[in-house]
């Protein structure tokens, strides 16, 4: 925020992500670990009044274990699709498309 302070210019993109209050409290007392690792080490820019965030839980080592695995189901085939997009574009002399897919 300084560069954009004294520059009026940010050299890297800036892209916000806003959940309601009841999503960030709801994610929270699951004990999501992005949530957790925000609410742990992120830095409070406003806080209202008698709204307060939810206390961080931690994950039982079972319901991690099922979230991870539910997130595999769902990204790995989609990570392989990905792979197979890049090696197309690759042989199409696209390489900046195969660079996109593979970021």
């Amino acid at each position: 925020m300084r560069e954009l302070t004294v520059t009026k210019h940010l050299a890297t993109p800036v892209n916000f992500i806003v959940h309601s209050l009841m999503d960030v409290n709801n994610q929270l007392s699951h004990g999501r670990p992005f949530f957790v690792d925000i609410a742990r080490d992120g830095i409070v820019i406003y806080e209202a009044p008698g709204y307060p965030l939810a206390s961080p839980k931690t994950l039982e080592p079972e319901v991690a274990k099922a979230e991870a695995r539910r997130h595999f189901e769902h990204w790995f085939p989609l990570s392989r699709h990905a792979v197979k997009l890049a090696q197309d574009s690759i042989e199409d002399d696209v390489s900046r498309d195969a660079a996109f897919m593979l970021h």
